[in-house]
């Protein structure tokens, strides 16, 4: 077997190992992600039944409370999972100076109007590990976002006028795999589809406090406190714990993990070179993700997309211009009446490849995407009144809470590097940053594709 086989029959065991794991990707939590946060909430504020009566369900979170954790859903399921897959395979040499080609791909958000040409097959290989650190000014594994839950006035005591407050605090991370297949249908037309295996998992901390602006005035009381004897009562005890360093009456921490494996939205793609350095296409998403925890946006998109690129020696500036129309629906499962429609979105990014060598390029890509409809989410200072001992007003501070309806405009950066690998080989790294806090955004992402072409 001659090398360049030796390289093929590597490429293609590595696809099948891909295509394995995707075989096994149909794991699923018993919890959705979608579900994660609203149950964790109510799961941590159970408190021990009282002498009196049963106080359990007294601090139960309703709609209004967990509006914002409602709103955290919703954004999380339209922008992490709706997060782009990573470099595409829509690759293609680019002509330079003196009759050398740079190695090129339409691997960034601004890719090139190249075609692979007639007849030729192109298959790529990509992975990419996301962990979405903020929303707005919110950073999720902070202690940045709390619930205040007020008591149910159920016993006409000054008890009633208890509040619990609860901290939250939530790390998301997103795996994908993906397979991607481009066909030359002609030197002008080319086809393709890239198919992502996701792996979605979140890990949520809920600390609750008791907050005592009416069961104060009873030295001793029993009524508000969690279980001492480890949360039995709870449904869910392994969640939660006592706080360490000693048994705290008034405080309580609850774990709770959500974590969904498959096939995500495939998406299939189509390219026209039109005249000179100008490409027409159309990318359409099917949506074959499980919407319950991320995997899928659960919609129809069509984002067709105008494509400009051209070579100024060793560089190769490109542009590409796209609108998103959409149908369909997040999940059911978000909770509360928020707004589950996924909107249309505006598209435009640019970048440049630098050639070093024949072999290597450097790699640029800034890419901005535009959504309608998201509800800002802030922290502030809510007012209960008449809640002390006093009937004087108490102030919570940090609370969540859902805005107005607004446009969020998000803008990755990326950079890397562009290599020609011996067997007709084409290997990339790049690493995506955010660019501004406005909606969800990534930590710095490592993003990785190998490209063979036949």
């Amino acid at each position: 077997m001659n090398n360049r086989n030796r390289t093929s029959a590597r490429f293609v065991a590595a696809g099948t190992m891909v295509l394995a794991f995707a075989a096994t990707a149909t794991a699923q939590s018993t919890t959705p992600l979608a579900e994660l946060l609203p149950s964790l909430s109510a799961e941590a504020a159970v408190v021990a039944p009282g002498t009196v009566g049963d106080h359990r369900g007294h601090f139960a979170p309703d709609p209004a409370t967990l509006a914002g954790v409602y709103e955290l859903n919703r954004v999380m399921a339209l922008q992490a999972g709706g997060f782009a897959f990573g470099p595409s395979a829509l690759a293609a040499a680019t002509p330079m100076a003196e009759g050398r080609s740079l190695p090129a791909a339409a691997g960034g958000g601004a890719e090139t109007a190249l075609t692979i040409g007639a007849g030729n097959w192109a298959f790529a290989l990509g992975y990419q590990a996301t962990t979405f650190d903020t929303l707005d000014d919110i950073d999720l594994r902070a202690s940045d976002m709390n619930l205040f839950l007020p008591h149910a006035a159920v016993t006409g005591t000054a008890a009633d006028r208890d509040l619990m407050q609860q901290v939250v605090s939530l790390r998301l991370n997103r795996k994908v795999a993906s397979l991607a297949l481009t066909y030359g249908l002609s030197d002008r037309v080319d086809l393709g589809v890239i198919v992502p295996f996701v792996q979605m998992h979140a890990d949520a901390r809920v600390t609750s406090r008791i907050i005592r602006t009416g069961s104060s005035i009873y030295p001793g009381q029993t009524e508000h406190q969690f279980d001492p004897i480890g949360g039995a009562n709870r449904t869910l005890p392994r969640y939660c714990s006592e706080l360490e360093a000693g048994f705290d009456p008034d405080a309580l921490q609850c774990h709770g993990s959500s974590e969904g494996r498959g096939v995500g939205d495939i998406l299939v793609r189509a390219k026209v070179r039109l005249a000179g350095a100008v490409a027409a296409g159309a990318d359409v998403r099917v949506p074959t993700g499980r919407v319950d925890d991320f995997i899928g946006i659960g919609a129809w998109q069509v984002r067709p997309y105008v494509a400009v690129s051209g070579a100024i020696g060793r560089v190769v500036p490109r542009v590409r211009v796209d609108y998103t129309w959409s149908d369909g629906d997040l999940s059911a499962k978000l909770g509360g009446d928020v707004d589950r429609r996924v909107p249309d979105e505006v598209g435009v990014s640019a970048g440049v490849d630098a050639g070093i060598s024949r072999y290597v390029a450097l790699v640029f890509d800034v890419a901005a995407r535009r959504i309608d409809g998201l509800r800002t989410l802030s922290t502030t200072t809510l007012e209960f009144p008449g809640r002390g001992v006093g009937g004087g007003t108490f102030l919570a501070e940090g609370a969540l809470v859902a805005g107005d309806a607004r446009t969020v405009t998000q803008t990755l950066g990326a950079g890397g590097v562009r290599l020609s690998l011996p067997g007709d080989l084409l290997g990339q790294m790049s690493v995506v940053f955010p660019i501004g806090r406005d909606g969800l955004q990534p930590g710095p992402t490592a993003v990785f594709s190998l490209t063979r072409s036949y």
